[in-house]
């Protein structure tokens, strides 16, 4: 069986093409298709695999703590991450308007995102506390502005370059081997627990370099079709429409309040991963153990939120906050336990899947509610101003929990965030149930 017959069949089989799987002639659109899917698949893969292996909720958190850092570093971790990824979305937008081939943009952040992995390998290895710890914060504030700008000339190329009945079979069998690649690495760290920690770190944060080296190769093998300018100049008014939006849709305004509140999930994140290395000590299996369970956690509880955000994706945002809220106000009360219990990692390891399983139902619940919302092109303006809203609201969260965090300890800090994760919840059940 010849090399282009084989990679037809795979390519049918991965992108449920349901053409022959017997055909061997391929027109040359076939295999302009043929190249973008599996280009995308491994851009795609690249992506999902630093994003897990490069986690300010739980890599970074950990490594900081080895390199004792401040406290109130490790609390700007999220905020700065999810802030960097977000804010730029529309003045991304309106820069790819007015672009005939967007795949250099995607190009040229994947270059920086790779740039950054090297410079946080060499910290991960050589830094150490405060000067150490905010260089990891500058390195991580360009390449989440970078990962912003790959966030949306991802979604825009793969409109312009996959057929729109293979993107959902393209991201599920990237999720899945990056997700199964991510376990593996847990189960690694769990084997390597008397090994020392820092240069095994250092080599995650190779491994997701290497994704995003991928990328960039990859970005490069992208036939990507000219975008009429012209028309879509003509939408230059969108970011006036989308503030007009905030002031007069009150339902908008009134979600965006609830998902603000609800961010209290992903802030939490980074403390329990320091509870859990302060309890457990440095070694490198019980931050293989807190990788394996986040893993799992959010492998079987996406597919339940999934289809509960399809009843009410309101009832979802409310639910997953209250999960959260009860487990942060839990651990708290860890200090109550035996000590043979609490000098372990255990505690806090299922205390970190449940909030990851609540911080999953949390997006997903927001996500499905806001596409809800809007129809045609007022979805998209919904979107990216939530999204802008977002990154900055969560800047201003995370700067409060910095100070917070500088002279409270981590059990004021997660009571906050609890009480934080209620009103959120309650928040979330006044929406109108769309």
């Amino acid at each position: 069986m010849s090399q282009k017959h084989l990679s037809t069949r795979l390519y049918n089989y991965l992108s449920g093409n349901k053409q022959d799987q017997k055909e061997t002639s391929q027109t040359k659109n076939e295999e302009v298709l043929q190249r973008n899917f599996f280009s995308h698949l491994w851009i795609s893969l690249g992506n999902k695999l630093a994003d897990s292996l490069i986690s300010p909720r739980l890599i970074l958190p950990w490594l900081l703590s080895a390199m004792h850092a401040p406290l109130w570093v490790v609390s700007l971790l999220v905020p700065i991450r999810e802030a960097g990824a977000l804010l730029p979305q529309l003045i991304v937008a309106s820069i790819l308007r007015v672009k005939k081939i967007r795949k250099w943009v995607w190009f040229n952040a994947c270059l920086v995102l790779t740039l950054c992995g090297v410079a946080l390998i060499i910290l991960a290895i050589t830094g150490e506390g405060f000067w150490g710890s905010v260089l990891v914060l500058v390195t991580l504030t360009i390449l989440s502005l970078a990962r912003g700008v790959t966030s949306i000339t991802s979604k825009d190329v793969m409109a312009k370059t996959i057929d729109k009945e293979s993107r959902g079979h393209l991201m599920g069998w990237s999720t899945s081997i990056a997700g199964g690649i991510t376990l593996l690495a847990g189960v690694i760290l769990v084997l390597l627990t008397d090994q020392p920690g820092r240069p095994i770190v250092a080599g995650l944060l190779l491994l997701a370099t290497l994704g995003w080296a991928v990328d960039i190769i990859f970005c490069a093998r992208l036939i990507e079709p000219e975008s009429e300018i012209e028309q879509e100049l003509k939408e230059k008014s969108s970011l006036v429409r989308a503030w007009e939006l905030l002031k007069t849709d009150k339902q908008f305004l009134h979600f965006n309040i609830s998902r603000s509140l609800l961010l209290s999930s992903a802030l939490a994140l980074p403390y329990i991963a320091i509870l859990g290395r302060k309890h457990s000590g440095a070694n490198l299996g019980s931050l293989g153990i807190l990788v394996l369970i986040s893993g799992i956690a959010t492998m079987v509880a996406s597919p339940f939120w999934g289809k509960y955000a399809d009843h009410s994706s309101r009832n979802v945002m409310r639910d997953s906050g209250l999960v959260v809220a009860v487990i942060c106000f839990a651990i708290t009360l860890f200090g109550y336990l035996p000590e043979s219990i609490s000098s372990t990692v255990w505690p806090y390891a299922f205390a970190y899947g449940f909030v990851v399983i609540g911080e999953t139902g949390i997006g997903i619940g927001r996500k499905t509610y806001i596409v809800n919302m809007g129809d045609g092109e007022s979805r998209a303006l919904y979107i990216a101003l939530s999204n802008t809203i977002t990154g900055i609201l969560v800047l201003i969260l995370g700067s409060i929990l910095a100070a917070l965090s500088s002279w409270a300890s981590l059990d004021v800090v997660l009571i906050t965030l609890a009480v934080g994760c209620i009103i959120g919840a309650w928040s979330a059940q006044k929406l109108e149930n769309i």
